[in-house]
């Protein structure tokens, strides 16, 4: 908080009574009408202390309470019994144990929750390790230690790191980054010599292709003196990683052909629904079988989007072509939101910033939406027979080459007005 903002006076409320009754004090009103300025709750944590805070919030329950007893009458009852009154007593006695040591067990609840799932990981690997079951067993694993670290280590590394990147000499930036992309350079030329020069030379096509389409976006660019190849090569370099991870490893191959499967299988759940409902017959198929597809691949979307899954995920893979190519925060999630989701549905996720962007984000956000499929099409796509792992693998690989086709065909002339904190508050929210 700035240090020339006035104090905040933090004082106790009566509830006053008015013609219309008593005024209930509520947690979020409590202090509205002191005539300051509604300040928010992390703002006031930085000033005062949590054990302060704590204090307030019972001194506002009690307020509440006591605005109850006034509106509400307790029932006549006789005097208590000794049973009534020992169970008062007990429950008055546990209650306050379990406040005084709340921290204490939660995080034994945690523990002996971790405890139980390492336990029944390894007797699973155990009993039968090799078997589909055991394989989704892992990647859950390896996608919750991920999780888990990233929670951990985000603000420490936030702490350590982003002071030293601060008090480095961008004057050498510049060098550390052209030699990087030399050497880039080399290393795909490398490969491309040895995977598909010398085995597959007629595959050099592509290679062409490709410097043709920038050479035309630079000539008919919108401003070609203001382009900044940064976003450009580092995108068509992720694009190649991508290709080169998904397409000529081994290992990639066979996780993007597995995951394939899976989106396959879950997708065919969508048989038995519309059986159910529209019967055996396949005469229209269009109707019977791949609008079911469409309709239950929306609906598990939208799901995840209530959970909060789908915004964890599209941000992470954000902030990686963000780093990668300084594009940035909203073009950055945008060209994310259009691997997993449409063109249409993509841009809902930076609707309040989208008053604020500038010409070439919005061309950006365009450009990202018609590079993709949607992900209810990929479902249709998959019913009609289509790989999914071609569909999964394109759609990866097309949204950092488009984001670095829309920054080549219409660069950033104008200093962006969204920031990372405008996508955190959008996360949170």
């Amino acid at each position: 908080m700035d240090s020339n903002s006035p104090p905040i006076e933090l004082s106790e409320r009566k509830p006053k009574d008015t013609d219309e009754g008593p005024n209930i004090a509520t947690p979020d009103h409590v202090g509205a009408k002191t005539g300051q300025k509604e300040v928010p709750d992390e703002k006031i944590s930085q000033v005062v202390p949590h054990d302060v805070l704590l204090r307030l919030q019972s001194q506002q329950q009690e307020e509440i309470e006591e605005v109850e007893e006034e509106l509400f009458e307790d029932l006549d009852e006789d005097e208590p019994d000794c049973f009534h009154r020992n169970a008062a007593k007990i429950q008055k006695t546990l209650s306050a144990f379990y406040q005084d040591h709340k921290n204490i067990f939660l995080w034994s609840f945690y523990a002996v929750l971790i405890l139980g799932y390492i336990v029944y990981f390894i007797y699973a690997m155990w009993y039968s390790f090799g078997d589909e079951g055991s394989i989704r067993l892992v990647v859950l694993t390896v996608f919750l230690v991920l999780m888990a670290l990233a929670a951990i280590l985000k603000p420490r590394l936030k702490n350590c790191v982003l002071p030293s990147v601060k008090r480095f000499d961008k004057s050498k930036l510049k060098y550390v980054r052209w030699a990087f992309y030399i050497i880039a350079t080399l290393v795909i030329a490398s490969i491309i010599i040895a995977e598909v020069a010398v085995k597959k030379p007629a595959n050099l096509m592509s290679g062409v292709g490709i410097i043709v389409y920038v050479a035309v976006f630079f000539i008919f660019s919108h401003n070609p003196a203001k382009v900044k190849w940064r976003p450009v090569f580092m995108g068509l370099l992720l694009q190649f990683i991508f290709a080169l991870i998904i397409l000529r490893t081994e290992s990639g191959f066979h996780s993007f052909m597995w995951l394939g499967d899976r989106v396959s299988e879950f997708l065919d759940h969508t048989n038995f629904g519309a059986e159910f409902v529209l019967g055996d017959a396949t005469h229209h198929f269009f109707a019977f079988k791949i609008l079911p597809i469409v309709i239950f691949f929306s609906t598990c979307i939208s799901i995840l989007y209530y959970w909060g899954a789908m915004q964890w995920i599209i941000f992470r893979v954000a902030w990686v072509m963000q780093v990668a190519m300084g594009t940035t925060a909203a073009e950055s999630v945008n060209a994310a939101a259009n691997i997993f989701i449409g063109q249409s549905e993509a841009p809902l996720m930076i609707r309040p910033l989208l008053p604020k962007m500038t010409n070439s984000e919005l061309h950006a956000v365009m450009t990202g939406g018609f590079a993709t499929i949607a992900g209810t099409v990929l479902g249709a796509f998959i019913g009609f027979g289509v790989p999914a792992n071609h569909l999964l693998s394109a759609s990866v690989i097309s949204a950092p080459a488009a984001l670095a086709m829309a920054k080549l065909f219409y660069p950033e002339t104008k200093k962006s007005k969204t920031t990372v904190q405008d996508i955190e508050n959008m996360e949170k929210g």
